[in-house]
């Protein structure tokens, strides 16, 4: 989908989300369009480009009373935000990816206040500065005493990145799960 290979692994990540509503194939060809022969600007700008659309789609359902469809819209949002940081990643500090991250947990939790059995967020002690995480309930069973599922991401992965990845699956299987960015990481 991607013409850049670098592109096309950090890209199509988000293909794997679509059964859990993370993302869509056509809006993730449409960012691979938009992005074209550009380098990481043109990558990043397409996938925030994309999670702005989507805020203001989730915006605009939310005012019409759609609280499950603007729940998608900022869930998806959150996931693009992220998406969009992936090639900035080294030294210095591009100030894009910490831009891009808050937007990407304001995303996050709009969607998560939004649910049936809104998730609930933590922070976890760590010095020196604590640790962002969600405590997503097992579906229609937010309290109950469940197993608890902790999931840990990588250098480059993101809560939303657990969120799609592994929490949304689980939590329709029964499990609660615990996702969180650590260190310098989400």
């Amino acid at each position: 989908m991607f013409k850049d290979a670098l592109h096309e692994q950090l890209g199509s990540w988000p293909l794997a989300y679509i059964p859990w509503d993370g993302a869509d194939h056509g809006e993730v060809a449409r960012i691979a369009g938009v992005v074209g022969d550009g380098g990481d600007d043109a990558f990043h700008d397409a996938w925030n480009d994309a999670a702005e659309r989507l805020m203001d789609e989730g915006r605009a359902a939310l005012a019409r009373g759609h609280a499950g469809s603007a729940r998608a819209y900022f869930l998806r949002a959150a996931g693009f935000f992220a998406k969009s940081t992936h090639p900035l990643f080294g030294a210095p500090v591009d100030p894009r990816l910490p831009a891009a991250a808050r937007r990407q947990m304001a995303a996050f939790a709009q969607g998560m206040a939004l649910g049936h059995e809104p998730a609930l967020a933590l922070l976890i002690p760590f010095d020196p500065v604590p640790l962002p995480a969600w405590l997503v309930p097992a579906q229609g069973q937010a309290n109950l005493r469940r197993p608890l599922v902790v999931f840990v991401n990588g250098y480059d992965g993101s809560i939303t990145d657990l969120y799609f990845g592994s929490a949304v699956a689980a939590a329709r299987r029964g499990y609660h799960s615990l996702v969180f960015d650590g260190p310098g990481q989400g």
